[in-house]
């Protein structure tokens, strides 16, 4: 639940926003426009659409005001300085970074920037220092609990394959009372590595995973449509995994190392010690640009006697965060123009409707001087009309006015009444008047 502050506080800024511009609202709170904007969407406050307050002075309001919806603090703790102050709440700093306000940021800077660009110069080089300080303990007691999870799966996987040698060629085989239970293979890590350099993989995963979850990423494990271990790791908005294998060698290449019991061919592959980690990175998908092509990213590190994988994990995580960095600046400049191309044709959009009303009402226009110019003939004939029955009504009531017989004068009288409504219906004149105003009012 809110408190009373927060609610009157978030109460007052919709209000505000509501009720006058946004530049307004920022000269009475002594900040920018954006400023307002960014608090807005901090303290889940809903704003006029674009194009609002033009279309209200125009009489073209078509946005409804949303009510104010309800507030979800999560993560988040709360600072009031007065009961005006729309400060909004300020997140918990459980990440060393500082991202820059890229909203602010000009496209043209913003198309400019890569790398470690998108933090602050002070965050920048805390985060370098801090990446270059990170250590692969020679000896951990307790792994994370996707490394703890590998463990098991791995050791049933072995003891599976062991107890049913043939199961990949799906034979039958029949579950027997104190056996290994025969299931198919769970999600878990991508690492595959001999069970001599497994406690040392696991001991670098564990410590990058560390420093990725106080870069605030999400990890989780999958498995891809070909049965394949996988993992996904959102950092920055960017689709991260990796693979940790370790390097095979021809066994005529490893003679002084080969066991003289082995029979195996020299031309068998086996593990030589020297890990490998790959880490493919996905450019964010992006709604703004839907035709770009998806291109991913791919680093890889490998294990050497000048210097072992250890030793490089630092260079990864600057690697893998500039990559995702770079993912983040593009996304950010493809919605930036896609607002700006939005933008433009929503004008375009307003002149082209401009021009075709203006269009239709000229056309209409002449089409009314047309009709009017054709119905001149129509006017003249019956203002000719109208001036022989109004001529001819006058003269019989200078014969009526002499007449002798009462009946025949009243019957006359009654005549000479059809006579002038004739003679109005004929007059042309107010005909006239009508079409000339219908297209004055199209002016």
């Amino acid at each position: 639940m809110e408190s009373d502050d927060l609610a009157n506080m978030r109460l007052a800024l919709y209000e505000d926003v509501w009720s006058q511009p946004m530049t307004a609202v920022a000269s009475k709170y002594g900040l920018s426009d954006n400023g307002i904007r960014k608090r807005c969407r901090s303290l889940n406050i809903p704003i006029p659409p674009f194009g609002y307050w033009p279309k209200l002075k125009a009489g073209k309001v078509t946005a409804t005001r949303p009510p104010l919806p309800a507030y979800s603090p999560t993560e988040i703790d709360y600072i009031h300085k007065s009961d005006v102050d729309i400060t909004p709440p300020v997140k918990k700093k459980t990440s060393i970074l500082e991202l820059k306000d890229y909203d602010s940021i000009p496209i043209d800077q913003l198309s400019a920037m890569h790398d470690l660009d998108l933090l602050t110069v002070d965050s920048r080089q805390a985060f370098l220092d801090w990446c270059y300080s990170v250590v692969v303990a020679g000896r951990i007691r307790e792994f994370d609990e996707l490394i703890t999870k590998h463990k098991y799966e791995i050791e049933y996987r072995e003891s599976r394959d062991k107890e049913y040698p043939f199961r990949e060629g799906h034979l039958d085989i029949h579950y027997i009372e104190g056996r290994i239970k025969n299931r198919n293979n769970e999600s878990t890590l991508p690492i595959s590595v001999s069970s001599t350099q497994r406690n040392r993989a696991y001991r670098i995963v564990d410590t990058l995973f560390s420093a990725l979850r106080i870069l605030k990423a999400r990890i989780t494990v999958d498995r891809h449509a070909n049965g394949e271990d996988n993992i996904n790791i959102m950092l920055l908005d960017s689709s991260v995994s990796f693979t940790m294998s370790e390097c095979k060698t021809k066994r005529r290449h490893m003679s002084s190392s080969v066991d003289p019991n082995d029979l195996r061919p020299l031309y068998d592959e086996v593990y030589d010690g020297r890990m490998q980690l790959s880490w493919t990175i996905d450019k964010s998908w992006s709604y703004f640009d839907k035709d770009s092509k998806q291109k991913s990213q791919v680093l890889s590190y490998i294990d050497s006697l000048e210097l072992p994988l250890e030793n490089q994990v630092s260079t990864m995580l600057v690697e893998v965060y500039k990559a995702c960095c770079n993912n983040k600046i593009q996304v950010v400049l493809e919605h930036r123009k896609y607002e700006i191309l939005r933008e433009q044709e929503h004008k375009d959009f307003l002149a082209e409707e401009e021009a075709k009303a203006r269009k239709a009402k000229e056309q209409k226009k002449l089409s009314q001087q047309s009709s009017l110019i054709s119905n001149i003939p129509k006017h003249a004939n019956n203002w000719f009309t109208y001036r022989q029955l109004t001529a001819y009504v006058n003269d019989l009531e200078i014969y009526v006015s002499s007449y002798n017989n009462p009946e025949h004068r009243e019957l006359l009288k009654q005549y000479i009444n059809f006579v002038k409504a004739n003679a109005e219906r004929c007059n042309p004149i107010n005909s006239i008047i009508d079409e000339m105003k219908t297209i004055n009012t199209e002016d």
